[in-house]
């Protein structure tokens, strides 16, 4: 995964006690010229090369977790933590080739837990996209008590309703901002329903990479080496077992429908379902 702009408290205070001072008071209170502050803090910001740190990220909520009787919103962290390490071994485990830059450690850290969710940071809408699938995959799993069925007992059914943005993102200190994570917060505030949402940056990512999600049911996974952001990786796991993508046209498995509409608007960005 490609590193992210990172800032730090101390560098930003080392600047700031060279070209501004932590108090001023004097008669005549007129306003400071801030030009070469503003200077050194773009300079260390680096903010004009943020659109090459564009990432993906996934918002992954608890459907209607707040109605839920205490002793279960107690448990649902849990089982939630529990379904989130499945999802990550099932991705880098069944779609080796996409996942290839991850592990366990590098996917968990970029993690924003929320309790009965997160936001999962990724390097582009495929990651995301499939990272979601196959969450949903042990999702059903779990419903269907097949996967911790005694737990399953006493919390009952889950829904989870995901958001997929792409948007800049940068860390400062140890915590992550953006407008990916902004937006996807935005999104999923905004809806009352248990759904997967598109932003429109997403949208148009896999228009200009497949002509629209709608073709992920007619790629094969060798054609996703024609993708910029995957032509790059390494080759040798393209023919492992992959049962999201396949490089044999006779193949039934893999993704076989997948449809959109657009449903909103946030500030004039289109939202897609």
């Amino acid at each position: 995964m490609e590193k992210l702009q990172t800032y730090y408290f101390k560098e930003f205070k080392e600047i700031l006690s060279k070209y501004d001072v932590e108090e001023f008071f004097e008669k005549i209170n007129a306003t400071p010229d801030s030009t070469v502050l503003q200077n050194a803090l773009a300079l260390y910001t680096k903010y004009k090369e943020l659109t090459s740190t564009q990432k993906s990220v996934l918002g992954i909520d608890i459907y209607r977790y707040s109605k839920y009787p205490t002793f279960e919103q107690i448990l649902i962290p849990v089982i939630f933590q529990v379904l989130y390490e499945k999802a990550i071994e099932y991705s880098i485990g069944y779609n080796q080739f996409i996942f290839q830059n991850f592990n366990k450690g590098k996917i968990a850290e970029n993690f924003i837990s929320t309790g009965d969710g997160g936001f999962q940071i990724l390097d582009t809408p495929m990651h995301s996209l499939l990272f979601a699938i196959n969450f949903s995959i042990v999702l059903r799993q779990y419903n269907s008590f097949h996967f911790f069925p005694r737990l399953r007992k006493i919390i009952g059914e889950l829904n989870l309703r995901y958001t997929l943005t792409f948007d800049e993102i940068y860390k400062y200190e140890n915590n992550f901002f953006g407008n990916a994570i902004i937006n996807n917060s935005r999104i999923i505030g905004k809806d009352s329903l248990n759904r997967c949402l598109l932003d429109h940056n997403t949208f148009e990512w896999f228009m200009v990479n497949l002509n629209g999600i709608e073709n992920l049911q007619n790629y094969m996974l060798n054609d996703l080496l024609d993708i910029d952001e995957f032509s790059t990786y390494d080759k040798k796991h393209i023919n492992d077992n992959n049962y999201l993508f396949h490089n044999n046209p006779d193949e039934k498995q893999g993704i076989i429908s997948c449809d959109i509409q657009k449903i909103s608007d946030i500030l004039r960005r289109a939202v897609y379902s």
